[in-house]
């Protein structure tokens, strides 16, 4: 069984490139950082972690962009290296990207949540099968003409 750790990312910022620790509960320090968006994003980070990979797999960080990016989900290994990126709501969309784990379909292991985390978005939540990446779900999470955005927390199973 994988110890329990803390992912910390920068919250806004006017720095061109923002990056994420994940800090072990032994150390107390952190043990795996990376650069977590592209360089014309400025609106910070938004972080989850999930056994996307299934039980008895270490953790992968999620990791969404904030405001002013391309609305990019990325997710990384527990070495920090860069498994898969996805744009959950168009390459038009430049709004906050807040990711969350869940097991949604039933599988066993952690499927990826996007959710349109910034005010004047819609609370539109989309689910993507944690290993194949295909779309399994989408819903409003509230009334669609909401638009003081949302944000998510997951864990165990949806169905």
């Amino acid at each position: 069984m994988q110890p329990a750790g803390l992912v910390v990312a920068g919250a806004q910022s006017r720095k061109p490139l923002l990056a994420f620790n994940a800090f072990g509960p032994s150390s107390g320090g952190p043990i795996r950082a990376a650069i977590a968006t592209t360089s014309n994003a400025q609106g910070g980070v938004f972080v989850a972690a999930g056994q996307v990979e299934g039980a008895g797999n270490p953790p992968q960080i999620l990791v969404g962009q904030g405001s002013h990016g391309t609305g990019l989900l990325s997710v990384f290994d527990d070495a920090a290296s860069l498994l898969e990126t996805l744009q959950p709501f168009g390459a038009k969309y430049t709004g906050g990207v807040d990711p969350a784990a869940a097991d949604v379909n039933g599988a066993g292991s952690a499927d990826i949540l996007a959710g349109a985390g910034q005010p004047a978005t819609a609370p539109l939540i989309r689910a993507y099968d944690g290993l194949s990446l295909k779309s399994i779900a989408e819903t409003f999470a509230l009334d669609s003409n909401y638009d003081g955005g949302l944000w998510l927390a997951g864990g165990g199973k949806w169905l």
